[in-house]
């Protein structure tokens, strides 16, 4: 009694996700709540989504290339991480658009072109706010100068690095969960490129003094998918998933910009300072971080660069 044609057709597909944020994250949560568990419902038992785990399953920076190599079928986390596989993508964090703006203005079609190019759908953006969302944090002496700026030793992720070496301070790579261990051995004197919520949920805020008041960069936390397997998935699937992120997308931008708020009621609270730069040292401090940030691509990446800046770019 071989294998009859009707029990294939009623399988199940199957593909697993990944996130670079533990399972416990309010961003993991959300994207497996409002996006992973709405296409579950939706598919009718026609594709079911399993999250595998998180950065103990695959190392954040190993997640891009696990992707591409269809180990994992989808993963989750920031454009940065993975930009050796998709050369350029990176410049998404300088984007000056609001989701909604970089798909209908062509922006998400041509970072779509680029995934492609190294096997890799790109999905939409997993957690965008409607502002810039990075924030230097602090600890021991206030910064409130140029000059000070250039003693500084601050960690972070790659999308800090440009903006840090912008304003003359010394950076130091780390990943996110090595902040709380590099600030309590001082290692380093503050985090560049860490948004509120992931301060307080690290609880590395507990260590530092003082947040400069004055954010850069946007959120470019992505849900990206292996190529083959999206262009097997039949095409109700494909819609069906490109659908709900855009639904995503937009219910996120709200609830994040919301979280981020709490987030800085809270650091504030518990007597952190915030800091407002006089005006010529802000514009030198925002300036300087893009600056910087479109130089490294230019430099880095030089095909893609200039018609990504012109379509990020306000």
């Amino acid at each position: 009694g071989g294998f009859c044609e009707g029990e294939a057709k009623n399988k199940p597909i199957e593909l697993s996700w990944v996130s670079f944020h533990p399972g416990n994250f309010h961003g993991t949560k959300i994207l497996q709540k409002m996006f992973v568990d709405k296409i579950n419902e939706a598919a009718k038992g026609e594709l079911v989504i399993k999250h595998r785990g998180g950065p103990e399953t695959i190392h954040a920076m190993e997640l891009g290339p696990a992707t591409k190599k269809g180990v994992v079928d989808i993963g989750n986390l920031p454009v940065g991480y993975y930009e050796p596989v998709a050369p350029g993508i990176g410049a998404l964090m300088l984007s000056q658009l609001t989701v909604a703006e970089e798909r209908k203005g062509g922006a998400y079609d041509y970072l779509d072109e680029l995934h492609k190019k190294g096997g890799l759908k790109y999905l939409g953006r997993a957690n965008a706010t409607l502002d810039p969302f990075f924030y230097t944090h602090v600890r021991g002496k206030k910064v409130e100068t140029q000059e000070d700026f250039k003693k500084l030793k601050l960690g972070g992720v790659t999308a800090g690095r440009s903006a840090v070496r912008g304003w003359g301070s010394s950076f130091f790579m780390t990943v996110v969960p090595e902040w709380y261990p590099a600030l309590e051995r001082k290692v380093v004197d503050g985090i560049a490129g860490s948004p509120l919520t992931t301060a307080h949920e690290s609880g590395f805020y507990e260590l530092v003094d003082y947040v400069i008041d004055h954010p850069w960069y946007a959120n470019t936390v992505s849900v990206i998918m292996n190529l083959d397997k999206w262009n097997k998935l039949p095409e109700h699937l494909q819609k069906l998933i490109t659908e709900s992120m855009i639904q995503y997308e937009n219910e996120t931008v709200v609830l994040n910009t919301k979280a981020e708020q709490n987030a800085k009621q809270k650091i504030a609270a518990s007597g952190v300072e915030f800091v407002t730069l006089s005006p010529d040292v802000a514009k030198w401090y925002i300036g300087n971080a893009y600056k910087a940030g479109w130089d490294y691509q230019q430099k880095k990446f030089p095909e893609p660069t200039p018609r990504l800046k012109k379509l990020l770019t306000k």
